[in-house]
């Protein structure tokens, strides 16, 4: 696992409970990219009309070695990604380090369709801390 990624993607959920994010991407972990949806499919709070996972944020936010994009992909981009290439599970897992057995988990929570944001980044401080996805109660 590369540990510096998992944390960067951490700071960026966080910063997502305190403001608008940079971009105009959301928070959904039933769609690792879906754009024109309801703002109420946003579980960020912020309305945006395009909605990303885990895996999805990390796809945004970074490159497949695990650094910072200069500028994260808009929510556009993204959902065109997703659309075109059907790749955003795999870029996420090889950006993060993850084994595939650590992205199934992470990315395919039981229940996904109203994960928050917070306990969003307490399984990524779970993972960070155990080495292990534990969405317990959450998923």
């Amino acid at each position: 696992m590369r540990r510096e990624a998992v944390k960067y993607l951490r700071s960026h959920l966080r910063s997502l409970m305190r403001k608008k994010p940079k971009t105009d991407l959301g928070f959904n972990m039933a769609f690792y990219a879906l754009e024109g949806c309801s703002a109420a499919a946003d579980r960020s709070g912020h309305g945006c009309g395009t909605v990303g996972c885990l895996a999805g944020w990390t796809v945004a936010t970074m490159t497949q070695k695990g650094a910072p994009r200069v500028r994260p992909l808009s929510g556009a981009k993204l959902y065109d990604l997703d659309r075109r290439t059907d790749s955003i599970r795999y870029e996420a897992t090889v950006a993060l380090g993850l084994t595939h057995t650590q992205a199934c988990q992470l990315f395919l929570p039981s229940r996904r369709d109203d994960i928050t944001v917070k306990e969003a980044i307490a399984v990524l401080s779970g993972l960070l801390k155990t080495g292990e996805v534990n969405w317990g109660s959450f998923a």
